[in-house]
């Protein structure tokens, strides 16, 4: 197993320049953040398609009957107002 210190194979964490730890650390920083953002993508996107397949079904008829109802609500208010909005 190699040494934790160890950078290279030629080189220690003892003898690299401050910038060069830094900057490693910053490319594996990059890339896990990276990475976490494909696999919450693609979780989301997974839990997205499930839900849109079981869920949306039984809430479209009630979306549907919510928006004919807004519509005659606003027939009403601009009966009641004069005043038509379409």
């Amino acid at each position: 197993m190699q040494d934790p210190d160890q950078i290279t194979d030629t080189k220690t964490i003892f003898q690299v320049s401050p910038w060069e730890i830094f900057w490693r650390n910053i490319i594996a920083g990059m890339g896990r953040a990276v990475g976490s953002f494909v696999v919450y993508a693609v979780v989301l996107i997974v839990i997205g398609q499930i839900l849109a397949q079981t869920v949306w079904p039984t809430i479209q008829p009630l979306l549907d009957t919510l928006q004919v109802s807004l519509e005659t609500l606003e027939d009403l208010n601009s009966f009641t107002t004069g005043v038509r909005t379409r």
